[in-house]
């Protein structure tokens, strides 16, 4: 950890540099291109990144670029990053007039995704699903522990977006769609790279990107200035609270401003409200689209403008060099104040000595153990998987099991698209962008078909099997490659499923999705269904070990899983979305008008703990309590006891429920334990135009079929 006298003599340094810069210098720090600018433009897309030293020496000396991002041609494995990093900074800190390193960021959004042999995790939806907070710490260490052996020091992770919009394509990147589960993953993955000196990481993307009005990516999102505070902004906050360094920016418009226009939000509220101290960057040339797309600037020179105003410190421009000479001629003519650009320059330059980049530029880490990592892959691979139906007990497949034999002598159709695939396993950002390119993974990668072969007499001819091991899945996407028109299930996987499902033999459904699909009632004669999610490349083997019994599941959703398609509601609702269709005349108002597949938290075991006793205390306006827990069974389990809190009355309609804690236990045979909780008072409160407030009255907390009331009083 840096002390206090080390940090105020780097702020001196920062200070006393950015005093001897000049303009042109400053505005270079400012500008971040992608790797892709300084390559040899002949290099090939399998080949290694090959730097042009010409082209480097133009973005790096000439304009004093102060950042760099991204992969160009193959992922490189660490020493080639590394000796690619090296090359950039010598050329950096040596030829340069005062010799300023470099950043270098990278997409490792879950893993090492663009480092060849780098461990990949599951995706944050699928952590979520784990409702573990040291798995997401400790896959956030390991993460930036490998950047570091590449000498990337800035990674563009965590996603702390909250996932109210199913048909948004980076729905899997993010913690789910509740607001306290969002926070505190969030602030467990900041946790996770704070452990590794010389990391910084990157929170993004800030704010109410994930919630498009029409599920496109990059798109107009219609938010209220409560919800947007109620829902999207608390992981930023508490991210920002937990010491995260960096935020990135919200590509699209909320209410008609984009976002990298918008003062109000990226100084106002970032800066001013929640003490924001850290660099502000844009994402993929969203700057110069404030001109093309957004329109809300008529000249480049304009869109520039707007958002360094609005508080953008750095523009991944990512192509051109354009930025530097715009910055310099909108201060020069009086249009842009300097003072601004010191400001922003200092951050950046202020990120770079908190990275040790002006002690130590060149990398210089080598691997860690490799074998440790793969077992944390394989452990939250399993975490986060969510046995949603069990009918029968046809899981496990064991002597006990309701296919009544030993496995290795059940015949197991496996079968499906996502059957033999090692892409739709890790999804997006894995060794390509989008994930969807078999030939950039080994050629012994481990696919569900394979694994299941170790065990189980296997075939893909449904009609000779036991059993049949459906692997429903959608092709990896992400950001605009991965809009859809619906989230139906497309209908050659829906007709395979009401075919298979006709043969009378037990089929267990997996579903690999970024999101989830709309699936027929043929879903429910599946004798089991597993969502998987995207459980990573250890995840075949997880799923096979599950269905054996050599794990039990103990995963819960992190969303609401939608029966039709238009009703995308979350689980935390008005009680109006729940009124019957007879215009809610019904005397006894019967809440009946949703009935999703399957709810938020839902989730099975094979061996069920029980909630024995929950007990609420409240002090003023601070709700802890506790709830007593037992395994009755003769296995170890862990289990996940959510507690659900319910505003009875209030001056603005409250949701049914929210989430307002949660704790994750493993118990031992037999065991009994009490675990305490405290309620996050966001769950109990909201926001209007006064600002933030709990009222008094009468609220309920629920864990399961166990409910307790308790009374706020007036403070």
């Amino acid at each position: 950890m840096v002390g206090a006298e080390e940090t105020r003599a780097g702020q001196d340094r920062v200070r006393s540099l950015l005093a001897q810069m000049t303009l042109r210098e400053k505005a270079g720090q400012m500008t971040q291109v992608t790797i892709h600018t300084v390559c040899d433009p002949a290099m090939g897309p399998q080949d290694a990144a090959r730097l042009d030293p010409e082209r480097l020496r133009r973005a790096v000396v000439d304009f004093g670029v102060g950042s760099i991002l991204n992969v160009a041609g193959r992922p490189l494995n660490p020493a080639e990053w590394r000796a690619l990093v090296t090359e950039i900074q010598e050329m950096a800190t040596g030829e340069t007039r005062l010799g300023i390193p470099i950043v270098y960021g990278l997409d490792a959004v879950h893993g090492s995704g663009y480092t060849r042999g780098g461990t990949l995790f599951p995706h944050n939806l699928n952590l979520a699903a784990s409702w573990r907070e040291d798995l997401v710490r400790e896959a956030a260490r390991i993460t930036a522990e490998e950047l570091a052996e590449c000498g990337v020091p800035w990674n563009f992770a965590p996603v702390l977006d909250v996932g109210r919009q199913p048909l948004w394509s980076r729905f899997f990147e993010t913690f789910g769609e509740d607001v306290h589960l969002a926070k505190r993953l969030g602030v467990a993955a900041v946790e996770g790279h704070l452990a590794v000196d010389g990391i910084a990481a990157c929170g993004k993307h800030f704010l109410g990107y994930s919630a498009p009005a029409t599920g496109r990516d990059r798109t107009t999102a219609w938010i209220p200035e409560n919800r947007l505070r109620d829902v999207f902004l608390p992981p930023f906050r508490a991210a920002i609270e937990a010491g995260v360094q960096t935020l990135m920016v919200n590509s699209g418009d909320i209410n008609g401003v984009p976002v990298h226009a918008s003062r109000e939000l990226l100084t106002d509220l970032l800066r001013g409200e929640l003490g924001f101290e850290g660099v502000v960057v844009s994402d993929w040339e969203d700057v110069i689209k404030l001109h093309t797309i957004h329109r809300v600037a008529e000249t480049p020179r304009e869109a520039v403008r707007l958002a360094v105003m609005a508080g953008v410190d750095m523009s991944m421009t990512p192509y051109d060099l354009d930025f530097v000479d715009q910055i310099c001629e909108l201060v020069e003519s009086g249009d842009l104040p300097e003072s601004r650009i010191d400001e922003a320059a200092l951050r950046v330059l202020a990120l770079k000595e908190s990275l040790g980049l002006f002690e130590r530029p060149l990398p210089s880490a080598s691997p860690g153990p490799k074998r440790e990592r793969i077992a944390l892959s394989l452990e939250a691979a399993a975490a986060g998987l969510v046995l949603l139906e069990n009918r029968e007990n046809t899981l496990p497949l064991t002597e006990d099991s309701a296919a009544g034999r030993d496995p290795s002598s059940l015949r197991l159709a496996v079968v499906g698209p996502g059957c033999d695939s090692p892409t739709v396993l890790s999804g997006s950002w894995s060794q390509t962008w989008q994930g969807d390119d078999a030939t950039a993974f080994p050629d012994d990668a481990a696919t569900i078909a394979r694994v299941a072969s170790e065990y189980f007499d296997t075939t893909p001819q449904a009609e000779e099997a036991d059993a049949i091991l459906l692997c429903l899945a959608e092709r990896p996407s992400v950001e605009k490659p991965g809009d859809i028109d619906s989230l139906t299930l497309d209908g050659e996987q829906q007709s395979l499923g009401r075919a298979l499902t006709g043969l009378g033999k037990p089929v267990i459904a997996v579903l690999l999705f970024d999101r989830p699909r709309i699936l027929g009632d043929w879903i429910d004669a599946c004798a089991a269904v597993i969502w998987a999610g995207r459980p990573g490349p250890e995840g075949a083997r997880a799923i096979v070990e599950t269905l054996l019994g050599h794990r039990g599941p103990s995963g819960r959703l992190p969303f609401t899983y939608p029966r039709h398609p238009g009703e995308l509601v979350s689980y935390s609702h008005r009680w109006t979305d729940r009124l019957g269709r007879n215009y809610g005349l019904e005397k006894d108002y019967r809440f009946d008008g949703l009935n999703p597949r399957w709810p938020f938290c839902a989730g099975r075991s094979y061996a069920e703990g029980m909630v024995v006793a929950l007990e609420v205390e409240v002090a003023g306006q601070r709700v802890t309590g506790s709830v007593t827990v037992r395994n009755p069974g003769a296995n170890a389990i862990r289990m996940v006891v959510p507690i659900f809190v319910r505003d009875h009355y209030a001056s603005v309609a409250p949701p049914v429920e929210r989430l307002g804690a949660f704790v994750s236990t493993e118990l031992e045979p037999g065991e009994e334990r009490r675990v305490d909780f405290e309620v996050d008072p966001e769950s109990m409160g909201f926001h209007d135009d006064d600002g933030f407030r709990i009222e008094p009255g009468a609220f309920s907390a629920r864990v399961f079929d166990k409910v307790q009331e308790f009374t706020l009083l007036p403070l």
